[in-house]
This record gives C-alpha cells, sequence and structure tokens, in this order.
C-alpha cells in the first residue's frame, strides 16, 4: 500500500496547518506516522510503502486511549517487518504527543537494544522539525524546580515538559515497583525478548518466561501490554504463543463444522416452516461456511475511505505544498460562514504534483510558514468535533493491501488447481487476529500460562493463503514471491520469516533432500490418508497426501494438507482431490477406527484399499528417507507443513503428513508388481 493514497484523502489546507495537523491526527496514528515520521516508512530510500501489518498495528494502538480498552496483545511477524519501528517509535511518539499515555516502560533482550530504541525515539523529538514546531511542550525534556537542569535524560529514562515518561531497560533488569510519584506505566512493550538459539535453551526460556509474567506484567496489572518479536528457537515463548493461536482457530473450525452437521437435520425438519413463514434464516453449510466466521480478521474488502467530514474520498491526490503559503490562500477566502467549511472540503484532493516531495519538501516547508491563521473558527470548531466515538474517523482495517507481483509460472498449475477446490482449508491469512475463546482441556500443559495470562495473538506469515488458495507475499513491496519462494525451503526461512521453527538437531531430512519438479506424465496416482477419528484439537489431523507414479519412473508428491475433518466432510475433500488429480486409488491407514472407514469412503469414486501399520514409525520415517536420499521421490511444489514435520521429524508435535507421506511413497516403490488401480467411470 502506498501511504500518500490514504494521506491524498485530507484537506491540504489542514494538513499544512499546524492546528489542522493536530486535530486530524489526535485520533489518527497511520496518520500521524506518514505525516510527521514518514521517512521511517521508506525502506533503503525508495517509495514509503505499508503492510496490512502496519495498519493493524496502527488500529490496535487506537486502543491506548481508552484505559477499559486495556489488554495483552502478541504480534509475531517476519524478521525486518518494521515491528521495532513502529511499536517503539512511531506508534509512542503519537500517543506521548497527543497525551494518550503518560508512561511507556519498554523491554528488549538486552539493554543495549532496549537504549538503541530510546535514543531513536529521543532523537526524533530533538531534530524533528515539524514534530518540534507542533508539540513544543512534548519535545522539550522536564526542568527540575528552581534547578535549571534536566529532571531525566539519560539513556534508559526520559522526561518531558508534558508529563509523558518513557524508560528502556533489559528484560532482566530490576523492574519491580517501577512507578514516577503515583504514576505506573501504562503501556508495557516487551520487543524481542528472547535470545538468539545458540545462547538459548528451554531452560532459559521457562526462566524468561517467569520474569516475563512474575516481574514485567504486574508492573501494573491495568496497563497494555504488547509483546511482539519473532521466533528464534522450537519452542520458545513466541513459538509456544503462535500455537496456542492457530489451536484457537483450529477450534473455532472445528466447532463451526461441529454445528454444521448437528444443525443439518434440524435445518431439514425446519425448511418447509421457514418457507411458510417467508422467514430467512442463516445458512450453516460448507459453501457458506467462510473463514470470515471462524476468525477476526482486519484483512476486509477494500471499502471507501471516509476522511474526517464524513466525504467520500476521490482519486486526486493533495498538490505539492509548495503553494500552500502562496497569495491564493488568503483569509478573505476562509470566512466564518458554514459555507466556507463545504467550499474548503471541496477544494481538497487537487492532484499530487510530487509525492515524495509532498513528504520531503513541501510539508516541511510549512515548518517556517504556518497557516493557522487560515483556519476560520468555524472550521476549528468542526475539527475539534473529529472522534473516534462519533464514527466518522477513518477505518485503517478497510484498507486492504494487494499484490500484484506475478506468480513463478512453476507455481501456475498447482494455483489453478488449488482453485478448484469446492472445500478450502482454514487460511493463513496476513494476521490471524485471533479472539480469547475457549479451548479443549487437553491443549498441552506447557502451552495453558498463554491463555491463562489472557494473551491475544495475532500471527503474520511471510507467506499468505487466502481462501482460494492463492500465495502472496505479507508485504509485496518488501518481498516479492519470486524472492520468497527462492528461500522457503531453508531452515532459516521457515523460522525467520513464518515463525515455525525447525529443531536444529533434527535426525532425518535437510533441504537438500527435497526436490522440486514436475513430471512430465503421470501413471498412476493415489491419496494416501492417515485418518483421525476426532476433530478435538487435542487429536491428530486427518492427512492426505496425493502420490503419483511418473514415467521417468520416480514418486512425486503433488499435494499434501492436514485438516480436521470426519465423516461426509473428509469423503467430500477426498472426492475433489480425486477428481482434480485423477486419482484411482484411496489407500487409507485404519490403526485407528479400524473398517470404520471403509463405511466412511463407501462410494468414494476411485478404489478403496486400507492397510494396517504394524511397523515403528520411525522405521517407515527412515525407509521414506532412503527413498529420497537415492533420488526416487520428487515434490511438485512446496509444501510448507509436510516440509516443516519432515525437517523437525522425530522431536514434532504431529507427525502425520509424514506417515500419510510414507505410505503412499512405499505403495508405488516397494515391488514393481503393485496391482495396477484403475479409475471407475461413473456415468
Amino acid at each position: 500500500m502506498n501511504p500518500l493514497e490514504y494521506l491524498s484523502q485530507f484537506p491540504r489546507e489542514l494538513i499544512a496547518s499546524s492546528e489542522g495537523r493536530r486535530l486530524l491526527t489526535r485520533d489518527d496514528p497511520l496518520l500521524f506516522a506518514i505525516v510527521y515520521l514518514g521517512h521511517h516508512l521508506r525502506r533503503d530510500d525508495g517509495p514509503m510503502s505499508l503492510a496490512q501489518f502496519h495498519l493493524d498495528l496502527a488500529e490496535y494502538a487506537k486502543t491506548w486511549m481508552n484505559p477499559d480498552d486495556a489488554g495483552r496483545h502478541c504480534f509475531i511477524a517476519p524478521r525486518n517487518s518494521g515491528k521495532s519501528t513502529w511499536l517503539f517509535t512511531l506508534l509512542p511518539i503519537w500517543a506521548a504527543a497527543h497525551g494518550h499515555l503518560k508512561f511507556i516502560a519498554a523491554f528488549s533482550d538486552s539493554a543495549n537494544q532496549a537504549t538503541q530504541h530510546l535514543q531513536t525515539f529521543k532523537g526524533e523529538l530533538d531534530t524533528n522539525e515539524l514534530l518540534r514546531k507542533d508539540y513544543p511542550e512534548f519535545v522539550q525534556p522536564l526542568m527540575g524546580g528552581n534547578v535549571k537542569r534536566y529532571v531525566s535524560q539519560s539513556q534508559e529514562m526520559i522526561q518531558q515538559s508534558n508529563g509523558f515518561s518513557f524508560s528502556a531497560k533489559g528484560v532482566d533488569s530490576k523492574s519491580l515497583g517501577m512507578k514516577i510519584g503515583n504514576t505506573r506505566p501504562d503501556l508495557l512493550l516487551l520487543d524481542d525478548v528472547e535470545q538468539v538459539e545458540s545462547n538459548y535453551s528451554p531452560h532459559e526460556a521457562e526462566k524468561r518466561k517467569r520474569t516475563i509474567l512474575d516481574g514485567i506484567f504486574y508492573l501494573n496489572d491495568r496497563a497494555n501490554i504488547a509483546l511482539v518479536g519473532t521466533t528464534t528457537m522450537s519452542n520458545s515463548l513466541i513459538d509456544q504463543i503462535r500455537k496456542v493461536g492457530e489451536y484457537r482457530r483450529e477450534f473455532e473450525l472445528a466447532k463451526s463444522l461441529q454445528l454444521n452437521q448437528d444443525s443439518s437435520f434440524e435445518t431439514s425438519l425446519q425448511s418447509e416452516s421457514n418457507r411458510a413463514d417467508n422467514i430467512d434464516y442463516v445458512s450453516l453449510s460448507k459453501d457458506n461456511l467462510t473463514s470470515s466466521n471462524l476468525v477476526s480478521s482486519t484483512s476486509d474488502h477494500l471499502e471507501t475511505i471516509e476522511h474526517a467530514f464524513s466525504q467520500s474520498v476521490t482519486e486526486q491526490g493533495i498538490k505539492s505544498l509548495e503553494s500552500e503559503t502562496t497569495p491564493s490562500l488568503e483569509t478573505s477566502e476562509c470566512n466564518d460562514s458554514v459555507e466556507s467549511i463545504g467550499s474548503l472540503s471541496s477544494r481538497r484532493n487537487q492532484g499530487i504534483d510530487r509525492q515524495d516531495g509532498f513528504i520531503n519538501e513541501g510539508l516541511h516547508k510549512s515548518v517556517n510558514n504556518d497557516s493557522d491563521n487560515l483556519l476560520t473558527s468555524a472550521q476549528k470548531s468542526d475539527l475539534k468535533s473529529v472522534s473516534v466515538s462519533d464514527g466518522t474517523s477513518t477505518s485503517i482495517s478497510s484498507m486492504r493491501q494487494t499484490d500484484d507481483q506475478t506468480q513463478p509460472s512453476f507455481f501456475e498449475k498447482q494455483q489453478a488447481e488449488l482453485e478448484k477446490f469446492n472445500i478450502k482449508s482454514e487460511p493463513n491469512r496476513g494476521e490471524a487476529d485471533i479472539e480469547q475463546t475457549e479451548i479443549d482441556d487437553s491443549i498441552d500443559a506447557e502451552l495453558q500460562w498463554v491463555i491463562d495470562e489472557r494473551i491475544n495473538v495475532h500471527y503474520y506469515p511471510a507467506i499468505v493463503v487466502d481462501s482460494e488458495g492463492n500465495e502472496q507475499s505479507w508485504w509485496p513491496e518488501f518481498k516479492s514471491m519470486a524472492i520468497l519462494n527462492r528461500d522457503r525451503h531453508t531452515r532459516t526461512f521457515a523460522m525467520n520469516m513464518m515463525n515455525r521453527p525447525v529443531n536444529v538437531d533434527a535426525q532425518y531430512w535437510n533441504e537438500q533432500d527435497i526436490v522440486i519438479t514436475e513430471a512430465e506424465t503421470y501413471l498412476r496416482t493415489l491419496i494416501s490418508v492417515d485418518p483421525a477419528v476426532s476433530t478435538k484439537t487435542s487429536n491428530d489431523y486427518t492427512a492426505l497426501v496425493v502420490v503419483s507414479l511418473a514415467s521417468d519412473g520416480k514418486v512425486y508428491v503433488r499435494h499434501a494438507e492436514q485438516l480436521r475433518l470426519v465423516s461426509t466432510e473428509l469423503k467430500e475433500r477426498v472426492n475433489d482431490l480425486i477428481e482434480l488429480f485423477d486419482v484411482g486409488l484411496v489407500y487409507v491407514e485404519t490403526n485407528q477406527g479400524g473398517n470404520l472407514w471403509k463405511a466412511v469412503f463407501d462410494g468414494i469414486k476411485a478404489n478403496f484399499r486400507s492397510v494396517h501399520q504394524t511397523e515403528p514409525k520411525s522405521l517407515r520415517a527412515a525407509r521414506a528417507l532412503d527413498y529420497y536420499r537415492k533420488d526416487k521421490v520428487r515434490h511438485t511444489r512446496h509444501f510448507d507443513q509436510l516440509e516443516e514435520q519432515m525437517y523437525s521429524f522425530p522431536k514434532v508435535a504431529h507427525d502425520d503428513l509424514i506417515d500419510a507421506m510414507g505410505t503412499g511413497v512405499h505403495y508405488f516403490l516397494s515391488a514393481s508388481s503393485q496391482p495396477k488401480a484403475v479409475r471407475k467411470t461413473y456415468i
């Protein structure tokens, strides 16, 4: 997203005046960041850009204005996403300048890291001319009584004349009882509070958790808490929080599917009376059970943006402010009548002569030539009435990023195939904003602390999959899909970009074992199913892996997914895959459920065959690895969940995809006399 598109909705006359800027940005942290701190929104001197992650952070910061909305939130995003820039600099400066917060206490893994963030914050107060002009009390350090010296301007603490204080410390620093006078922190920021994997261990992670929960969280039990970071180690604190967020999403999905099944009979009984009474009931069929019903997300469809005066955005932007102080803007043009407001608003958005110049040059030229005297009393009154609570402020979440990056041709075929599914698995959206909800009591004990501490999880993977199965970058202007696809097979990518770490001491697959290519011709295809008997989150997943024997004699893994479906829903998904990949055999492991699966898949559109495994999982995995090492197995594309299990095995919570993959591969490669699976024809 181009921030200047957002900026273009506001009248240039107001942006050019100090009072106009203050009033417009009072309840709008995104506008504040663009106007005052736009240089932080550029990467390598390129144009400004925003990801959905940044828009959501700005929307979240609005909760700081209301003490009753205080909550605990964890934002998990790829490395170099601008997490520290937004939560240590842009948003705190906005909140402090407008008096929304009085005391911020920030913590990082080391004291040096925390003080560097504070120095960046303080540097803006010292050098940002526009900020210094509009908020003189905020940028001025607090002087101590009759003594002409600063109260606190150290590397760890600053206190400003408007009553704002900012403390930055290492997470292990002594912080119990932290307060200034009677004021305790009203915002606690924790940024990258875990060490890198080489200096970290499960024991150290447990100690760090106790420090955070017992020492920092209760500096003020009514404060806002924002924890932000990237995973540094398998089962680190951030990794545990991500797992809970995904458990919540899966729980909601399973609950909705169960509701769908339970309501189908009742719906059929009510259908006749509903038609008679002409009453519309909400349908819970699978076709209407979209992800928007399951998770709270800010990735909505792009809507018309309304500015502070409730007027629609035009296609034109704001002219360069080089002409903001020209004689054409005389006081006589702005009389005290109500009509002047409409005239002022109708003249806005007359085009952007030079978009970058607007921020870099034009806006800052107004520092020494302010146009406050051009605002009439009527205009000032109208501006002061702007509020979040009146429903007229801009909704940041209504703006959606788009990815125009062309997918590599290698992946186009698979993407097209995925779009044909009638039933979609839950997408890993750019942000899975998981509301607090009841989770099955059997959740892992080591994760229970996340629920007990009421932490809301916001997870942003680097590769976003929409409800149609299409992939895009979480921040296209920063990293295109071509770059992400180039690196996605590595363990460092899994940990730093997807926040799905792989155990470094795994004993089986590594990155070199997986070869991505497509075969010219597929001779025989099967679906290997490792089913679960329940959709409860405590159970394993149902794994579906499509495996084909190709004309070159190699076996190709063409599709892999894990989901929580049973009964008719599972049968329908398998039928979809049969049609999509021209499958001749459904090969089902019956260790759990026994003959149940023959009944479940009765009437399937392919041959059915069951297998009861007697060999240990480790032996089956080792045999599958041997096939890979002998270059007998290829993948047609990257399957993130399968690869995560392969790289982590045997230290992995779920290994269903490995089981299903190994079973299917062994079926084709175990002997040359396997019976040929003939596809059934239905009329």
